[in-house]
Formats: structure tokens, sequence, C-alpha cells
């Protein structure tokens, strides 16, 4: 394969680099944010609750209304008005203001992450869609390795306005850099809303959506509070909580190589192994607290298994899943996104009625479920 074959795959991922490190970096700024609008990190981690659960309610309908556009016209447009909102919740004047320009954000973002995955194995050179998918997961590790602890670093220094500023002004370099090499591409598949509950008799996409639910919301109970977690309960510096989230991006992109390299021989480790270790990190954290070396490895180890297993779900419904594969991933992503507002929310009751030494037990809850819904995936891996 040409390297140059691979270029539009690596402009997409530069591209999930940016709305992942948008994504999450209020995560690292949780405290920062709450002093500004004279909050509790509880309340503005309803910032993530409320994104993830617009991203959860309009993945479909938006992804349907779009499904018959050129895929190169929708990431442009996509990418432009995400950089105007970036540059909205920049300058927002109160929470309000910042709560909104936020939902401008996750209803690109719905768009976005419909059409990615398969736009990037339809981009890559024949017998790549494993590495496509680990290029676009690289992409989001990297979002945690560089763009979360810049952001930090930037909102630290100055303040978190001028971290989305920043992520404003890059998010208008990638739009640029995905108007030169993108190629277009338009689904000769047709869907709309009347094939949905067809779609959702399959039993082998139920499973996968009930699974991703379990599973993400374990994780996202501890990842949303996991800024004053490690500052508060495991009472680290700023410094080593920088290197702490900087790790949990690197064990993302080792996830990506692994997957990339043993997922095709070796799916069902991928499908049993990434939820029990998930299961074992909320545990180990809050038992290690006092141990800060303990809890990196447990936090890098968590991410590893959170990046597995979705990896792996990703592949399963775009290569077995109902067609197109756009509708099925966008509803993977609205899924995957519900999760996460739903572990915010939990994780925020913990936080304010128990207290963010609790998050990590509760947590160890759905995972559990996560675990047992996991095995029957496992038939499906080689189908």
């Amino acid at each position: 394969m040409k390297r140059e074959s691979w270029v539009p795959c690596i402009a997409l991922a530069t591209s999930t680099f940016i709305f992942h490190t948008s994504e999450f970096v209020p995560v690292a700024l949780l405290t920062d944010i709450a002093d500004a609008f004279g909050a509790t990190e509880a309340q503005v981690g309803m910032i993530i609750s409320v994104y993830a659960w617009v991203v959860g309610l309009m993945s479909l309908p938006l992804m349907v209304a779009v499904a018959k556009m050129d895929w190169r016209k929708i990431m442009l447009w996509v990418l432009g008005l995400f950089s105007l909102f970036q540059l909205a919740s920049a300058l927002a004047p109160t929470y309000g203001a910042l709560i909104c320009a936020r939902v401008g954000v996750a209803c690109c973002h719905a768009v976005f992450w419909g059409i990615v995955p398969p736009y990037a194995v339809a981009t890559a050179p024949q017998g790549g869609s494993a590495k496509a998918l680990s290029f676009i997961i690289t992409g989001s590790s990297i979002g945690t390795i560089l763009g979360l602890p810049l952001g930090r670093m930037v909102g630290l220094w100055l303040s978190w306005r001028a971290t989305f500023a920043a992520v404003a002004a890059v998010s208008a370099l990638v739009t640029i850099a995905c108007f030169i090499y993108l190629p277009r591409h338009r689904s000769s598949e047709e869907f709309s809303l009347r094939d949905v509950p067809h779609m959702l008799t399959n039993p082998m996409v139920m499973r996968i959506y009930v699974f991703i639910l379990a599973i993400v919301t374990s994780y996202f109970m501890i990842y949303s509070y996991i800024e004053p977690f490690l500052a508060q309960v495991a009472q680290m510096s700023a410094m080593m909580i920088t290197l702490t989230l900087s790790l949990m991006g690197a064990a993302g992109i080792v996830a990506g190589w692994a997957f990339a390299r043993w997922f095709a021989g070796w799916p069902r480790w991928f499908f049993t192994g990434a939820p029990i270790a998930i299961a074992i990190y909320g545990l180990a954290i809050n038992a290690l607290a006092p141990w800060a070396i303990g809890v990196m490895v447990f936090c890098f180890f968590g991410s590893m298994g959170c990046t597995c297993f979705n990896l792996g779900c990703q592949d399963m419904l775009i290569k077995r899943g109902p067609q197109p594969s756009t509708i099925p991933v966008a509803t993977y992503s609205g899924i995957f996104n519900i999760g996460i507002g739903s572990g915010a929310l939990l994780g925020g009751l913990v936080a304010t009625h128990l207290g963010l030494g609790w998050i990590g037990v509760l947590a160890f809850l759905p995972a559990i479920l996560g675990v047992l819904l996991s095995l029957p995936l496992t038939r499906y891996a080689r189908a």
C-alpha cells in the first residue's frame, strides 16, 4: 500500500483529534469553569451530560437528514460550524450561554462521528479497514495525550476561555486540511427512519447497544470527574494530574495498535477482556488512591479497555451489521453518548451525596453488567 493512499485517513484522524479534545477538555478544566461561574464541580459537570445527551438524541435524525449528501461536503460544513461554536463557547458571558454554545458543538459532533468511521473505511486501501479505524482512534487518543493536557495548561496559565479559543483556531486549520485532502464520497445506499425498526430487531445490534450503554456509563462515572478525583482523593499535584491524563491518551494509542494487529485473530479477547479491565479499574483507583503510581497504572489500563471495546463494537457494526453502515454507526454514537451523559450525571450525584471517593466503587456495578453482556457477543465476533 502506498503511503499516499492513507492521506485521507490521516486527515480524518486529525479531525478526530480536535473533536475529542473539544468534547473532553471540560473534564480537564472542571474546577476552573466551576470557579468562574460560582458553581460546584458536580453542577458544571452537567456540561458533559447535556453535551452527550444532545449527541445521543440528535445522531440518528441528523444522519438521516444528511445521508444522501456528499461526505466531503458534510465534513467541511460540520468543521466550519464546529469552529464557530467553539468561539462562542470562549466568549460565553454566562453559564447558560456556555451550555447553548456546547449544544451547537454537540450537534456538529452528532453528524461527525456518524460518518467518520465508515468514511475512513471507505477511503482506506483494500484490506485496510482495521488500520483505518485504528487511525481514527489514534487521533482521538492523541487528543487525550496532547489536546487535553495542552488545553489544561492553557487554562491554568491564561483561562479556560483561552482554551476554547485555541480549539476554535486549530479546528479552522483542520478544516483547511480536510478541504485539501478529503476525496468526494457519496453512499450508494439509501436509508430512512422507516428502516430503523428493522435495524433494531437485529439481535447483534441490540446486544452491542446495551453492552456499550453499560460499559460507557461505568467508565464515564469516573472519567467525567477524574480531575477533581485525582486532586482531592488521590491528592496529586497539578503536574501529576496532567501526566495521568496524558497516559490515558497514550493507552488509547497502544490499544489502537493492538486492535489493528490482533483483533482479526483474537476478537473474543477484546470483547471479554476490555469490560473486565474497566471493572477492575473502578475498584483499583479507589483502593490505591494514596499511591499515585498505582492509580496512574490502572488509569492506563482502564483507558485501554475503553478503547478496545469501542473499536471492537464499531468494527462489528460496520462489517456485520445492517447496511448502510452510517446509520447503525450513528445510532451507536448516540448510544455511546447517552452512556457518557448518564455516567457524568451518576458520577455527579455520587460526588454530591456520597463523595468523590465512592465513584470508582459504584462504577463497578454497571461494569460487571457489561462483562456479563459481553459473553453473548463473542459468538458474533467470528461470524
